[in-house]
């Protein structure tokens, strides 16, 4: 699907007051969701969408006075799978303290480096402060994961 049958899909979803991502993220009266889904056939012509309003909504997050009650969640699967988010280092980073927090979902992590770049990658990695890791098959990114963790011995 190319960009402009996505767009004639969608055009007829104004309403009377535009939707603005920004706008979304700073009223605080709401207590709502944004779902941004796209088909599998159709990210190729979506991707720089997807990536665009998630920078957005990172943008708009940072803008926001500082407070660690607040509760905005970035929950995005397939992580790689988008083009580049240009501010997905600093949510990860410097996100909690305006209430910005994410779960980012990977299949490897040589995935991210592809789009990232290896140092990139690490600091994205790094930030994830909750890391869950199910059966890893490459010995080198196994051997990588298990040294991120450190060394501990435990007794059972």
């Amino acid at each position: 699907m190319d960009i402009s049958r996505f767009y004639s899909k969608t055009r007829n979803l104004y309403t009377e007051t535009p939707f603005s991502i920004h706008d979304w993220i700073s009223d605080s009266n709401q207590n709502s969701w944004l779902f941004l889904y796209c088909l599998p056939s159709q990210r190729t012509a979506v991707q720089p969408l997807l990536s665009t309003w998630i920078s957005s909504a990172i943008k708009g997050l940072l803008t926001l006075e500082p407070d660690l009650n607040r509760r905005i969640w970035f929950i995005i699967d397939e992580f790689p799978s988008l083009q580049k988010v240009k501010n997905i280092e600093v949510l990860l980073t410097e996100g909690r303290k305006y209430g910005g927090y994410a779960i980012l979902s990977l299949q490897s992590p040589s995935q991210l480096e592809s789009v990232y770049g290896r140092k990139v990658s690490k600091t994205i990695i790094g930030n994830a402060l909750t890391k869950v890791i199910l059966a890893e098959q490459d010995p080198e990114i196994a051997d990588r994961i298990s040294k991120s963790f450190g060394d501990c011995d435990e007794r059972i």
